[in-house]
C-alpha cells in the first residue's frame, strides 16, 4: 500500500515547480503579506529565496498576473492589485455568480463526455429522488494553466438537458450555461467528503492511484423542488480551498450560534 509520504512525493513530482511557487505566493498575497503600494520581491530575489531559476519565477509571475493578483511595471517593480487587498483573507470573492465568472475566466476545460445515458441505479439512492429515463452526462477536467485540479461528472435531467449543447456549454459551468438560457435555480444541497483516487481519476488529475481527493456532491433544484442537476466533482486537495463565511447571531432559543453568510465554490 502506498504511504502518505510516498503520495506527497509523487504529487511534488507531478505538479510543476513554478505552480507550487504560485500557490505559496497566492496564499501570501491573499493574506496581505504585501500592502498597497509595497513592492513585491524581484524575480532575482524570489529565485534566490526558492532556489530556482529566473525562468521558473517568470512563469510563476505570469500566472499571478493572469489571475489578476498582481501588476508589473517596468522599472518600478511588481505590486499586488488593490482589489485583492480589499477582499480581505476571509471575505467572499464577490458572491456566487462573480465567483463562477472568475472561475471560468481563469481556468480551461477538457471535455471527455457529453452524451445521453441511462441514469445509474446508485444515483437514485444517493439523491433520494425517483429518477427515470435518460439524462445528459458531462465529464470534464478543469485546469489552471497546465495543471489539472478538478474532474467533474455532471448529470442534467430533462427538460433542462435539452437546453445544453457542447457549444452553449463551452468553458462555462452548467449553472451559468443554464442561467444564460433563462433557467432560474431555487436552491442546492452540497456535501464534502474525502475519497481515494481510483486509476481513472488519478489519470485525469495527474496523481497517483490511492491519493486523497476532496469530493463535492451537489444536488440543484428548481422552485418546485424538482432535481435539475447532480454533480460529483473531485479536487486535488493541494490545489483547492473551500471557504465559508460565518456570523455570530442570536438563535430562536436565545443562544448565540454560527450562521452561514456565504461561501466560495464553483464547478
Amino acid at each position: 500500500m502506498m504511504t502518505q509520504a510516498r503520495q506527497s512525493r509523487d504529487l511534488q513530482d507531478i505538479i510543476p515547480l513554478y505552480f507550487r511557487i504560485f500557490l505559496v505566493l497566492d496564499q501570501q498575497i491573499r493574506a496581505g503579506t504585501w500592502g498597497e503600494g509595497e513592492v513585491m520581491p524581484s524575480e532575482q530575489e524570489l529565485a534566490a529565496e526558492y532556489g530556482v531559476s529566473r525562468v521558473t519565477v517568470r512563469k510563476t509571475m505570469a500566472l499571478l498576473e493572469e489571475a489578476n493578483l498582481i501588476t508589473r511595471h517596468r522599472g518600478r517593480g511588481t505590486f499586488v492589485n488593490p482589489e485583492v487587498l480589499d477582499r480581505g483573507p476571509g471575505d467572499s470573492i464577490s458572491g456566487f455568480k462573480d465567483n463562477i465568472r472568475e472561475f471560468e475566466e481563469t481556468t480551461s476545460v477538457e471535455l471527455h463526455e457529453f452524451a445521453e445515458v441511462d441514469i445509474p441505479n446508485d444515483l437514485a439512492r444517493e439523491t433520494g429522488q425517483s429518477l427515470n429515463g435518460p439524462a445528459l452526462r458531462i465529464r470534464r477536467t478543469r485546469r489552471r494553466g497546465e495543471v489539472p485540479f478538478s474532474h467533474s461528472v455532471v448529470y442534467v435531467f430533462p427538460p433542462e438537458s435539452n437546453l445544453l449543447s457542447e457549444e452553449t456549454l463551452g468553458n462555462r459551468t452548467v449553472v451559468a450555461a443554464l442561467e444564460e438560457q433563462g433557467f432560474v435555480f431555487s436552491h442546492a444541497e452540497q456535501r464534502l467528503t474525502a475519497v481515494a483516487a481510483d486509476p481513472e481519476l488519478a489519470g485525469h488529475l495527474g496523481m497517483a492511484p490511492g491519493a486523497p481527493l476532496i469530493c463535492m456532491r451537489r444536488t440543484v433544484f428548481d422552485s418546485t423542488g424538482r432535481l435539475v442537476e447532480y454533480l460529483r466533482i473531485f479536487y486535488n486537495p493541494e490545489l483547492f480551498e473551500y471557504r465559508v463565511s460565518l456570523s455570530r447571531e442570536q438563535g430562536e432559543s436565545q443562544t448565540p450560534q454560527w450562521v452561514r453568510r456565504g461561501q466560495d465554490f464553483a464547478s
